[in-house]
């Protein structure tokens, strides 16, 4: 949505993604293996940065984040507080704010949305490197041992969201452009 009518506008797009962050996020699935859950919440970032901007998806991280900081339980598992930013995870919700930021490059009015892809991708490897430097400094193991139990069974479910946001950002954008609205 590249032509906001208002700031006020862009702020009801950012609570609008956020509340879905504070939906999604809670949700997990728990890996026996790894203190680091399959969250949804990466699903909303990568949705509220693909379907409005680079931008608003970033104001949206924030947001969701600071939500979850001040006690709220947005995080994996109905989780919320300071001490879930600091634990084991803290890193890879910190991360997601490299997804927005590393697509604003990328981004460009009247641009297809294809083209902020490479960004997505970038600001996803970033998240697990923030997030997989912070889980070896929380836990104590060696990188090899984070890798396995924090990243490498998280890259195919992260591209599936990846693209289940692309491909829903893509049709809501069409079906906004149809009702005037943006």
């Amino acid at each position: 949505m590249e032509n906001y009518k208002s700031t006020v506008t862009g702020l009801a797009y950012v609570g609008l993604s956020t509340a879905i962050a504070c939906i999604l996020g809670p949700f997990v699935v728990v890996l026996p293996f790894s203190p680091v859950p399959v969250s949804f919440g990466l699903l909303a970032v990568f949705l509220s940065t693909c379907l409005f901007t680079p931008k608003l998806g970033l104001f949206t991280c924030l947001t969701y984040l600071l939500t979850g900081f001040i006690g709220l339980p947005v995080f994996s598992g109905f989780q919320g507080g300071a001490g879930v930013l600091l634990g084991p995870t803290g890193g890879y919700l910190l991360g997601y704010l490299f997804i927005p930021l590393c697509s604003l490059p990328f981004y460009g009015k009247n641009q297809p949305l294809k083209r902020i892809l490479p960004g997505l991708l970038l600001g996803l490897i970033l998240c697990y490197l923030c997030g997989t430097l912070w889980l070896m400094r929380q836990t104590g193991i060696r990188l090899g041992e984070a890798v396995l139990i924090g990243t490498l069974p998280y890259i195919p479910l992260d591209i599936i969201k990846l693209c289940i946001a692309y491909v829903t950002a893509k049709a809501v954008r069409k079906r906004l452009r149809k009702a005037g609205l943006t």
